[in-house]
């Protein structure tokens, strides 16, 4: 089902954007917890498989490419926010969160599509 949340415009080469995400189970993290995937790679990207020993887990949570996001504050159960890194080309993000109990797009939510990079204003 298609979100119907905003999209997040931001021009290339922009920083320190604080990006607030609600959700569930942040208290909760598999590895560094949250990532960026993008439709546009630049080659430092991560692959990460983070349930393949979890057999109960793995089928519903395919291994996925995404850039971590190492600083981030989980203010409640239910509530983070991190500041965004400048990116410099135009791209598509979406923001994803795991915990042992699998991982979720924010994309996937009501409040949120994605954050669009675009070219300077």
């Amino acid at each position: 089902m298609k979100s119907s949340g905003p999209t997040f415009t931001i021009p290339v080469s922009t920083s320190g954007k604080i990006i607030f995400l609600y959700g569930n189970m942040f208290n909760y993290k598999t590895l560094n917890g949250l990532y960026l995937s993008s439709n546009n790679f630049d080659g430092t990207q991560g692959y990460y498989n983070l349930y393949s020993n979890t057999r109960s887990v793995s089928a519903a949570n395919p291994p996925f490419s995404a850039y971590p996001v190492y600083d981030y504050t989980v203010s409640t159960n239910n509530t983070l926010h991190f500041t965004l890194s400048a990116f410099k080309t135009v791209q598509k993000l979406d923001i994803i969160y795991a915990n042992p109990a699998g991982y979720n797009f924010a994309s996937k939510g009501k409040r949120f599509t994605y954050i669009q990079i675009i070219s300077s204003l």
